[in-house]
C-alpha cells in the first residue's frame, strides 16, 4: 500500500483519519512502515481521534460501535504530516492480537500512571510494614537496609524513601489493574515479580550511587 516511501509520504489529517477507522492501527502501521505506538503519537498530535481498545474484535461480531468524529482544527501546522518508515519489512515481526491491542490501548490519556503527593491506599505489598521501613538504619552505602524491602526490589536513601514507596504504590495498582498481578516470587532467591500473559519479570526501583 505504501510501498517506496523511503523519503517519507505526505498524509493529509482527513485521509489519516480514515485509515485509522478502516485499518487496525497495527495492520496500517506496518504499511507505513512504523510502530502503532508512533503511528498513534501522530494522532495525537494532529488530533486524530483512532479506535479505542476492543473497537475492532466488537465490529468483527456484530455489535454496536461508534466512530469518534473528526473535531475541526485550524492549525496549519496540523493539516498534514510526512511519515517516514523506521522499520524495515523483514524486520517485523508479528505480535499476537491481544498484545498489539494492549499497546494500542497504553497510548490513551486515561491509561496514564500519576504518582500522587501523599501515599493512599497502599498495595497489599506495602501494607504493615511502612512504619519500619521508615525507621530502618542504612547501610555503608546510605541506602535503607531492611528484608523485607530487599525482596521488593527498593534500594533508596531515607530522604527518598516517601517517593520511592509512593512510585511503587502507583506502580504495583495499576499493573494490577492491568490484570498483571504483582507477588513475591518463592525460590532460591525471593524477589518481587510481575506476570504479564505467560511471563514473569522481576521490577524494582533502585537510587543511583553518587
Amino acid at each position: 500500500m505504501f510501498g517506496g516511501h523511503q523519503k517519507g509520504i505526505q498524509v493529509t489529517r482527513q485521509a489519516l483519519y480514515d485509515q485509522v477507522w478502516a485499518t487496525p492501527m497495527t495492520k496500517l502501521a506496518k504499511e507505513y512502515g512504523i510502530s502503532d505506538v508512533a503511528l498513534a503519537k501522530i494522532c495525537k498530535k494532529l488530533n486524530v481521534p483512532y479506535p479505542w481498545r476492543g473497537y475492532w474484535r466488537r465490529k468483527e461480531t456484530g455489535k454496536a460501535v461508534k466512530q469518534l468524529p473528526l473535531p475541526p482544527s485550524a492549525d496549519p501546522a496540523k493539516q498534514s504530516v510526512v511519515i517516514c518508515r523506521t522499520i524495515r519489512p523483514e524486520a517485523v515481526t508479528a505480535l499476537p492480537e491481544s498484545v498489539q491491542e494492549n499497546i494500542t490501548a497504553e497510548q490513551f490519556p486515561e491509561q496514564k500512571i500519576t504518582v500522587p503527593d501523599r501515599l493512599m491506599n497502599p498495595h497489599r505489598l506495602l501494607k504493615g510494614h511502612l512504619d519500619g521501613w521508615r525507621s530502618a538504619s542504612v547501610d555503608e552505602y546510605g541506602a535503607i537496609q531492611s528484608g523485607s524491602l530487599r525482596q521488593l526490589n527498593i534500594r533508596v536513601s531515607p530522604q527518598h524513601l516517601s517517593r520511592a514507596l509512593r512510585i511503587m504504590n502507583a506502580l504495583f495498582l495499576a499493573l494490577d489493574g492491568r490484570g498483571h498481578p504483582v507477588a513475591i516470587q518463592d525460590g532460591y532467591k525471593k524477589t518481587l515479580g510481575v506476570r504479564c500473559a505467560r511471563s514473569l519479570s522481576d521490577i524494582g526501583l533502585s537510587e543511583p550511587d553518587s
